[in-house]
């Protein structure tokens, strides 16, 4: 009975670390530091172990210190335990996150899983002025994949800017809501030779008649599929013309 006992403790604690699986696939993660070959190896060590791994993050990710491991958990949920019905909680609680890109990340994700119960989460953060515009722009694509309609203010601003990432999520929110987007009209896309890499917005060199070119092109665009809009679905239009209500 006394050796059962002392290979369970070895089980979980060695000269004072936690062996735990998940435990230490997440310490490998932090450890990995800028080494991406190692956290890759950690990352999917995690995800080998399964249904365990839901559990524990669901109960402890909010207390990891390190952004970048919880960055890599929500992560990993995302592309590897979609289908678990406690990963919608879990995202909606990193909507609360203090790193900005673990907001972003979830605010995206929440719609593309389909998670309805988490409107009334996504609206407040689409409605929250003082939020990073791309953190808004994610819960109102998001928004916009759960049916909700009432963000299209903020779709429109994003269709018509400058920045790819930008129009990339207003062109998924668009589809999501009225079946069409800018790119369905007069051979536009919302891509204007930009694309990002790494995390990095790459845009084409500037020049002056290029530049206005793309933006001539980009509002025509735009009163193309609003002109259909108003005619075929007045019943999203009417989210875009003058009221004395809040702007979204």
């Amino acid at each position: 009975m006394l050796a059962l006992v002392c290979l369970a403790a070895l089980t979980f604690t060695a000269e004072g670390l936690d062996l735990d699986p998940v435990h230490t696939a997440l310490k490998k993660i932090g450890d990995a530091g800028t080494n991406w070959p190692a956290e890759q190896a950690a990352r999917q060590q995690l995800v080998a172990l399964g249904e365990p791994v839901v559990r524990t993050l669901q109960r402890e990710l909010a207390t990891i210190d390190d952004a970048r491991v919880r960055r890599a958990c929500y992560d990993i949920l995302c592309a590897s335990f979609a289908q678990d019905e406690r990963t919608p909680a879990i995202l909606v609680a990193g909507l609360g996150d203090k790193d900005d890109g673990i907001r972003y990340v979830t605010a995206f994700q929440l719609g593309t899983l389909k998670a309805y119960a988490a409107h009334r989460q996504l609206q407040v953060v689409a409605d929250d002025t003082k939020e990073s515009t791309d953190v808004r722009l994610a819960a109102a694509k998001s928004l916009a994949e759960l049916g909700e309609s009432h963000s299209l203010r903020l779709l429109y601003q994003g269709a018509t800017a400058d920045r790819y990432m930008e129009r990339y999520m207003a062109s998924i929110g668009l589809k999501a809501l009225s079946g069409k987007n800018l790119d369905d009209f007069g051979g536009y896309s919302y891509a204007e030779g930009c694309f990002v890499s790494s995390g990095l917005e790459i845009s084409v060199p500037f020049d002056a008649l290029q530049e206005a070119e793309r933006k001539a092109n980009r509002f025509a665009a735009a009163v193309a599929y609003f002109g259909w809009l108003k005619a075929e679905r007045p019943d999203l239009y009417k989210h875009l013309t003058p009221s004395f209500s809040r702007n979204r």
